[in-house]
């Protein structure tokens, strides 16, 4: 999980790709998500970058703000559509708006 929060900050920090490239992965749709990027807007009013990873039985999540606050989480719950992504978006709502 510290690799991917890594990963995200460099990101975001315009280490990895440039400024123009960086600004057309936060070109999200309606949907929220673009490019490999998905914004998250938080309780506490920030948005947060990342993205998700599923496998059957297997869920991951990965959020990073533009000041560096930062989480990630993961469960091996059974796949059940909605219930974890739902408890995790508000486990990585409190751990980044309450730091």
């Amino acid at each position: 999980m510290e690799d991917l929060t890594a990963f995200y900050q460099a990101l975001l920090d315009g280490e990895l790709v440039s400024f123009g490239s960086l600004a057309e992965m936060k070109h999200t749709a309606a949907t929220g998500s673009g490019l490999g990027l998905f914004s998250t807007r938080l309780s506490c009013g920030v948005t947060a970058w990342g993205h998700n990873g599923m496998m059957p039985g297997y869920h991951s999540y990965t959020l990073v703000a533009e000041d560096g606050r930062h989480a990630s989480t993961m469960t091996n719950a059974a796949f059940q559509f909605g219930t974890p992504h739902t408890r995790m978006s508000k486990v990585l709502d409190t751990a980044i708006c309450e730091s």
